[in-house]
């Protein structure tokens, strides 16, 4: 079966509102997504929130439903480190949590 897996921020590389794919046939969309941000088009440069993706309202829409089973995160840990991985997922808990 094909499915589309939402990335919170690739669309942007593009041009393209990650809102808008929110908004598109749930049956379309694969059961998981990737929560990145980025600038340009370095992808998941920097930590969750702080690029140029409008992650606020991403994640926002993506809280208020049920369109995913499981947020992945995609950031480059490597370049930032341990301890923004571990704030990156203590902000998504707290949204995803409430």
């Amino acid at each position: 079966r094909f499915k589309i897996l939402f990335d919170a921020y690739n669309p942007c590389v593009y041009g393209i509102d990650p809102l808008k794919l929110l908004g598109m046939d749930e049956r379309m969309l694969a059961p998981h997504a990737h929560i990145k941000d980025g600038i340009g088009s370095d992808l998941g440069c920097v930590p969750v929130g702080e690029g140029e993706g409008r992650l606020d309202a991403t994640l926002a829409q993506i809280a208020s439903g049920s369109l995913f089973d499981t947020l992945v995160l995609e950031t480059d840990y490597r370049r930032l480190g341990i301890a923004v991985m571990h704030r990156d997922i203590n902000r998504l808990r707290c949204q995803f949590n409430h």
